[in-house]
């Protein structure tokens, strides 16, 4: 095997394996449901206010494009809309959009 398809097939594979994993993010949660929030990642404080009344839909359509990721998360029951949380992600986020994730830990900040 020649040494560049190597080098390729190895970046790939950090690429898919490493991203992610237990990474930390803060944000503001846009939505909770039953067993998942839906997670503005990196928003400010501003940002958060012109979307805090959107819908989903218009959340999807909203310009610039919030950095949605949609996380499942069992403990939901002292979290809110509009809470600013650091989240601890359990693997990695699923190139959708909205991204999609397993949520380890969800805490206030």
């Amino acid at each position: 095997m020649k040494s560049k398809e190597l080098i390729s097939i190895l970046c790939f594979f950090i690429l898919i394996t490493g991203c992610g994993l237990n990474e930390k993010m803060e944000g503001y949660i846009l939505e909770v449901a039953e067993g998942s929030i839906l997670f503005a990642e990196d928003a400010s404080m501003e940002e958060y206010d012109e979307w805090k009344d959107l819908t989903y839909d218009e959340l999807l359509e909203a310009s610039p494009k919030p950095s949605l990721i949609k996380l499942t998360y069992e403990d939901v029951e002292k979290l809110q809309k509009g809470d600013y949380v650091q989240v601890k992600l359990e693997g990695d986020v699923a190139a959708l959009f909205p991204g999609q994730a397993k949520a380890k830990k969800v805490q206030l900040k």
